[in-house]
């Protein structure tokens, strides 16, 4: 188990669907709201604000979300090999700070990982403009094939 889960919550925290190991319970808006509790209305923004600032439980909390966002990333482009994945959703108000982190983790992983140095993992990163309706745009394509 990771360590801020217990031995119950492994594979992770259950989903609001039902099952565990999941990335909405760890790498969305509302996870975020769980690890760092505030009355803001967007949580993401108030946590990289807490950090920047220096909030010592923030600057624990912000690494262990930033690490992961981008393993779903890594699951992403090691099971289907796409050439780009694609931050989006509310997340993506986070803009650079985001992207960065999530880079910068990624990254890291390519230092001690052969495989993903050689995949080039941390350029395959991109985040989609907080406004942009990525299911919507999903959707439609879907009906067009």
């Amino acid at each position: 188990p990771l360590p801020w889960m217990t031995a119950e919550e492994w594979p992770g925290p259950e989903c609001p669907c039902g099952q565990r190991g999941c990335l909405e319970p760890v790498a969305s808006g509302s996870a975020l709201a769980k690890f760092w509790p505030t009355a803001d209305d967007r949580p993401a923004s108030a946590l990289f604000a807490a950090a920047a600032a220096g909030d010592p439980h923030a600057v624990d909390v912000k690494p262990r979300f930033a690490e992961n966002v981008p393993a779903a990333g890594r699951m992403l482009v090691l099971t289907v090999d796409v050439d780009r994945a694609v931050l989006c959703g509310g997340l993506s108000s986070l803009g650079g700070p985001l992207l960065d982190d999530v880079i910068a983790v990624l990254a890291g992983w390519e230092q001690t990982a052969a495989l993903l140095a050689s995949i080039e993992l941390s350029s395959r990163v991109a985040m989609l403009p907080a406004d942009f309706r990525a299911a919507a745009v999903g959707a439609a394509l879907v009906g067009v094939s």
